[in-house]
């Protein structure tokens, strides 16, 4: 099966998961169906364009070649480090708190996915990452709709 054709799934999936997320707080007041619905509108938008580009990739190209395959095996043996990063990160949560748990989870997760090591110069970016993603969610949970987070030994 072609790449184009394998993203035609999820993204149906997707689409059903935001007319879920629809249903689900159609029932909400306003100001709490706001930050839900908003992502269920970009997950939307994003699966309905990820359909359009495979299909009119499928009918651009013809069928798929034999033997193609869209990921190799080493890629999907990445998966299962980081689900359990994630899980760990999870169970870390209520000790270390949600914003350093979360940099230092994006930090690990960019340097394993990587795989370009800890050189000095690419150690700081990846922080850097960590520390935007981290400041920005703290901004919009925190500052912007005052949402009450996890918090632990450090806040």
């Amino acid at each position: 099966m072609s790449k184009a054709r394998e993203d035609i799934i999820p993204s149906i999936g997707l689409i059903l998961l935001s007319a879920w997320v629809f249903y689900e707080t159609s029932t909400y007041p306003p100001e709490a169906s706001l930050l839900p619905r908003l992502m269920a509108y970009i997950i939307l938008f994003l699966s309905a364009t990820l359909i359009i580009k495979a299909i009119s990739k499928v009918f651009s190209t013809g069928e798929a070649k034999q033997g193609e395959q869209s990921a190799s095996s080493g890629q999907w043996v990445k998966i299962i480090p980081a689900v359990c990063l994630w899980v760990i990160s999870i169970a870390v949560i209520p000790v270390v708190g949600f914003f350093l748990t979360l940099g230092l989870f994006w930090l690990i997760l960019v340097l394993y996915l990587e795989g370009k090591g800890c050189q000095p110069g690419y150690l700081l970016k990846c922080a850097g990452y960590g520390l935007v993603i981290t400041v920005l969610l703290y901004l919009i949970f925190r500052v912007g709709v005052q949402v009450p987070t996890p918090t632990g030994l450090f806040v």
